[in-house]
């Protein structure tokens, strides 16, 4: 089969999640024996084979680059409405359709191509699947996150901007959520409405190297990820510096963010146990740590940060938001808790403080979890979606 994945950036450019599972899958499809196409934004136009996938970056027409800068208001404005429906860039990927002729089209984060896409794909008479990663139809921050509380409905503008994409979605053939919260946030609102739908959770590799050990003179807390309010790091730390035994532990970031914000939590941490360490390699922060802290304020789609701690077999103190709950076994692979309930995230801190015993049977725990999210297994469940093999409706949406 000819897969042709398209996502707004693909390697070496990534910023989050969605990249990784986009390259993670691509990969694991081709390593199946499928020939896989990708189609992603660049800074100039070009051709690559990466790891055996062919990749093309495609230069963005729109008023900027959004993954550079984040310009004045009127220009955000200009560029989220095209971003709707780009002509200019429907015609490009049209291009590279007709060239490759694929038997599939995946779309993933549209971020810069626009929905424009969905129509020139719908009217080649090519099965169009399309998985969901964020809040990006909902709300062009892709969070529905603002003022420090998720929204619980669409504001005005979000709705404006969204409403044409809510009807070109009509030509998706089959729609994946990567969680059951995110696809049955779009079916509630109407999205999807006569379309095939699945859940996939994202995949990821194993640990390379060795297996995470457990420190055996103090429990070290991590956290990985961007430093942002939505993400929850204050929380985190407000826990970690309220710990009784505090003095016993020690607390790595890994991660950068918005330069006064980020020295506004380094502030918060000076003289204390909590290192900040910017970018670290992903395998190497996991074995640097003995349990691992998401302490999201916002609805996370999923939560990759979880799965990557669990090929490592790094158990994790998870925030009950979003679909982050559906991949975290309560007192198995780590802990729950309510960001909104005071002192609950230290009160977990503390049970593995007393007791870091607990973190090796977790941790055996999180070994065995990760093998549902190896790639081959998350492949497999998209070849058959690509086939039309699956059941028509496979979420909790009712």
């Amino acid at each position: 089969m000819k897969i042709l994945i398209i996502n707004s950036l693909y390697y070496p450019n990534i910023l989050g999640g969605a990249e990784r599972s986009v390259q993670h899958l691509a990969e694991a499809l081709n390593s199946a024996g499928h020939e896989v196409v990708v189609v992603c934004l660049g800074t100039e136009a070009s051709i690559k084979e990466v790891n055996g996938v062919r990749v093309y970056y495609v230069p963005l027409f729109n008023v900027y680059f959004p993954f550079v800068n984040r310009p004045p208001w009127p220009a955000r404005l200009l560029w989220n409405l095209l971003d709707i429906y780009n002509p200019v860039m429907a015609r490009r990927v049209s291009k590279i359709i007709d060239l490759e002729k694929p038997d599939v089209v995946h779309t993933n984060v549209l971020l810069g191509f626009s929905y424009a896409v969905w129509w020139v794909i719908h009217k080649r008479g090519i099965r169009l699947v399309h998985t969901i990663r964020d809040h990006l139809l909902f709300c062009p921050r892709s969070t529905m996150f603002r003022n420090g509380t998720n929204c619980k409905t669409q504001c005005v503008s979000c709705r404006l901007f969204s409403s044409p994409k809510k009807m070109l979605c009509s030509y998706v053939d089959q729609v994946v959520g990567i969680s059951n919260y995110i696809l049955d946030r779009h079916l509630s609102e109407g999205w999807f409405k006569n379309t095939n739908r699945n859940v996939i959770f994202n995949s990821f590799r194993r640990c390379d190297g060795k297996i995470n050990s457990i420190a055996p003179d103090r429990v070290r807390f991590g956290y990985i990820g961007r430093v942002s309010p939505a993400k929850g790091i204050e929380l985190l730390l407000r826990a970690f510096l309220s710990l009784e035994n505090g003095a016993e532990s020690e607390l790595l970031v890994a991660g950068e963010g918005e330069d006064k914000y980020f020295e506004k939590v380094r502030n918060m941490a000076r003289g204390t146990n909590v290192r900040f360490l910017g970018f670290v390699p992903r395998g190497e922060f996991y074995k640097q740590v003995d349990v691992v802290v998401v302490p999201s304020l916002v609805n996370e789609a999923l939560g990759r940060a979880i799965l990557e701690a669990y090929a490592c077999g790094v158990p994790v103190l998870a925030s009950r938001r979003g679909g982050i709950p559906e991949i975290v076994d309560h007192g198995q692979t780590g802990f729950l808790f309510d960001p909104d309930r005071q002192g609950e995230l230290q009160k977990y801190m503390e049970l593995v403080l007393r007791d870091p015993s607990v973190l090796q049977k977790l941790s055996t725990s999180c070994i065995s979890k990760s093998k549902e999210f190896r790639e081959e297994i998350i492949a497999r469940k998209y070849i058959e979606v690509y086939e039309g093999k699956v059941h028509p409706i496979c979420s909790h949406h009712t």
